[in-house]
């Protein structure tokens, strides 16, 4: 009881803002970082894209590394545009280089990935980052999530996220990440079709399209992809976020495997047993994996949605559903 309570208990809160750049750590000893930490994490993988309009003014996007150069974004952000640049600040200095895209079949699916010369190599193993003599924990990739279409159902409804993006700022000198948090508000099924989206409560602006929003359980809920509305003006809309079969589902048809993630592809596409499906907790050792911290929660709500999936015998050979 008392490793469990250490485990799950809160992390400190600083004072202020200045405090918490300088003083806050990443707790190895809580398997669940806040949203802070996520952002912390993640932001080395982001990248503004930016296009040039059928009118010739620009606009932003954004797009996220999940792996070997492989990038995400939305479909209307590179489509009918002229991509300018595609630019990491926070990882390398120069533009990314477009060697191939994929699209799913159906152009109603508001999904692309970018095969790009993206890299985290310098940063995973020359780059150390040091808080109140913890070394923060590194991870070249946003982890991807393994709901399956049908497997939403509410249990993630007023559950916390994690959106970045490159909204344009007014007055701002430059185009700067941009985080936002909220819950999720809602799941909603288009009448004219498609994928499941997400309704969520993050900051709806231009820039955000593309970009990953990510759940408090650390890992990616899915894409954000607009703003639902009948009149944007007048009534305003609802922030939507592309759930994540889409995209494994193009991953899997164009033989995109990419590290962590495309091991997670394999497993659910498996009809094998998960081996060590569930990773152990993380207790502060000395050789704290971040992977581990990343793939947990993620890995254990795969678990539980395979188990109570009638086409799933689980390991102890019962075939029983589990509750959830």
């Amino acid at each position: 009881m008392e490793a469990l309570t250490r485990l799950r208990r809160p992390l400190r809160r600083p004072a202020s803002g200045r405090q918490a750049l300088n003083e806050r750590p990443l707790d190895p000893s809580w398997e669940r970082p806040d949203l802070w930490q996520l952002f912390q994490l993640y932001k080395v993988c982001m990248a503004r894209v930016e296009v040039e309009m059928p009118d010739k003014t620009l606009a932003n996007g954004a797009a996220f590394h999940i792996g070997d150069g492989y990038m995400v974004t939305a479909r209307h952000v590179i489509e009918d545009s002229q991509v300018t640049e595609i630019v990491a600040e926070h990882s390398r200095p120069k533009a990314l280089t477009i060697v191939r895209t994929f699209v799913p079949d159906d152009p109603k699916v508001d999904l692309a990935i970018l095969e790009t010369d993206f890299s985290l190599e310098l940063y995973m193993e020359r780059t150390t980052i040091v808080r109140d003599d913890f070394v923060q924990p590194k991870i070249a990739y946003v982890p991807l999530g393994g709901h399956l279409d049908d497997w939403i159902g509410d249990e993630l409804v007023l559950t916390s996220v994690l959106a970045m993006g490159y909204p344009r700022v007014p007055l701002s000198a430059d185009t700067q990440l941009v985080a936002s948090v909220g819950e999720i508000n809602g799941v909603v099924d288009r009448y004219d079709g498609g994928h499941p989206h997400f309704i969520v409560s993050t900051m709806g602006r231009g820039g955000f399209s593309g970009g990953p929003v990510i759940h408090e359980w650390n890992f990616l809920l899915g894409i954000y992809t607009g703003i639902f509305s009948e009149d944007l003006e007048r009534t305003g809309g609802f922030p939507a976020v592309l759930s994540i079969e889409p995209l494994l589902v193009l991953m899997h048809e164009n033989g995109i495997f990419p590290g962590e993630n495309g091991r997670m592809l394999r497993e659910l596409i498996s009809d094998e047993p998960i081996e060590d499906l569930l990773r152990p907790n993380i207790r502060g050792d000395a050789d704290f994996d971040p992977l581990i911290a990343a793939d947990h929660a993620r890995r254990e709500l795969i678990a539980r949605k395979r188990a109570a999936n009638p086409r799933y015998r689980p390991h102890d050979g019962t075939g029983g559903p589990e509750a959830w």
